[in-house]
């Protein structure tokens, strides 16, 4: 009886670990898929892009504006101020969200970074990469479509952001982007758009998805002029004989294979 009375003094005496808060990542980007510039809570990321993406981001309310440029002007002319408003960012979390055409804040997708049991390794995705490697706790994310994500993180702080990110623009972004290209009714239009999209894409395109967007162009000189853009931010550039698929006439196919060999 005294063992189990002196063991619940000692358990009662220990000290109550603090939780330690996880940080989340947004992924933001227009409803089409124009360049813009984003300033949260006074930090500006001046460099204009179609798509940010700002790990480390800590749970609550942050104040953003967003200054849209025109679509297909870049830098070229002054943005305008599209959207200011304080958006709420949960804890340990991988949002990926949208300015719709109103002005509103539109969350696509949100899901939990998980925590690894293991200290210092970040999570394991469906078919994904390890995540970064820290001296504390892990966190990670995956699903089956090859995105991992791991943040290491020591208790003293500090954020390691090394990560392994879905090659290719994300599932849920290009089924976005399909549904606004297909609704789209000229080829110079769904060029700018697809462009657009490949450029401000942080992590590349696949050769797969290349021939998708080749395939919903109408003429075939817009699906060579896509493919030959398209082929500079490819990732998987050993998989680009997948795109010949898309075109109607063997020259095409020769023009594009005259243009590879010239790169």
């Amino acid at each position: 009886m005294k063992t189990k009375i002196f063991t619940i003094v000692l358990l009662l005496g220990l000290p109550l670990t603090k939780a330690v808060a996880m940080p989340s990542e947004l992924n933001i980007r227009m409803f089409d898929y124009s360049a813009f510039n984003i300033i949260i809570d006074g930090q500006e990321f001046s460099t204009a892009s179609a798509n940010y993406t700002i790990p480390g981001i800590m749970a609550g309310s942050h104040f953003v504006k967003i200054y849209k440029f025109k679509p297909g002007t870049g830098n070229s002319r002054f943005p305008k101020l599209f959207f200011s408003s304080a958006i709420f960012i949960p804890e340990g979390a991988v949002i990926s969200s949208m300015i719709s055409f109103s002005g509103d804040y539109v969350v696509l997708s949100e899901k939990p970074i998980i925590i690894s049991p293991f200290p210092g390794n970040g999570g394991h995705g469906g078919h994904g990469g390890h995540g970064g490697h820290g001296d504390g706790h892990g966190y990670g994310h995956g699903d089956d479509d090859d995105y991992g994500n791991g943040y290491g993180n020591g208790y003293g702080g500090g954020y390691s952001g090394g990560y392994d990110k879905f090659m290719g623009i994300a599932p849920a972004d290009f089924a976005d982007l399909k549904y606004m290209v297909n609704k789209t009714p000229f080829d110079d239009t769904k060029l700018t758009i697809a462009k657009q999209a490949i450029a401000g894409s942080n992590n590349g395109v696949k050769s797969a998805q290349v021939c998708d967007l080749l395939e919903m162009m109408t003429f075939e000189s817009s699906r060579l002029d896509l493919a030959k853009f398209a082929y500079a931010y490819t990732v998987d550039k050993e998989k680009f004989f997948l795109v010949n698929k898309a075109f109607v006439f063997g020259s095409s196919i020769d023009e594009l294979d005259d243009f590879f060999r010239g790169h």
